[in-house]
């Protein structure tokens, strides 16, 4: 069946059936229920830095790999889609002179880790490293 408001590829899909719609849930259920491992590893990770005296210290990182279509809108699994629950990656940088829930608008890529992790550790970015530090703009102190 055919749809005149999806693109090419969307519209020439089949409608989702019972069985691929249940399995498509169930993984994503078990990929949400492995997080909560994620989660305990954080914690332990967290209180240690404290333990030690070491949490004001440090900056934590947390980033995810591109977004995987679980067979979303009827396409296979992949990497292969541009919407947004496949290019936009949870990534999430806490540390000291890092305010609480601030949200940048700033593109940042993996490429821009390396530089960024240098500069906040008070080291010299090479001249010749690929990325772009964001640094400053999540200490607050320029945009990017």
């Amino acid at each position: 069946m055919q749809s005149k408001n999806k693109h090419w590829i969307i519209a020439h899909e089949p409608p989702i059936s019972n069985a691929s719609g249940a399995r498509t849930q169930t993984t994503y259920v078990q990929r949400l229920q492995m997080l909560l491992s994620v989660d305990d590893i954080i914690s332990e990770v967290t209180e240690l830095l404290r333990s030690e005296g070491m949490l004001d210290e440090t900056y934590l990182l947390f980033c995810a790999d591109h977004g995987w279509n679980l067979g979303e809108f009827g396409v296979m699994a992949g990497k292969h889609q541009i919407y947004e629950h496949t290019i936009r990656v949870p990534f999430i940088i806490a540390g000291p002179g890092i305010a609480a829930n601030k949200k940048l608008p700033d593109v940042v890529s993996m490429v821009d880790v390396a530089p960024t992790l240098l500069e906040l550790a008070g080291a010299a970015v090479p001249a010749d490293m690929d990325g772009r530090s964001f640094a400053k703009a999540v200490l607050g102190k320029e945009r990017r």
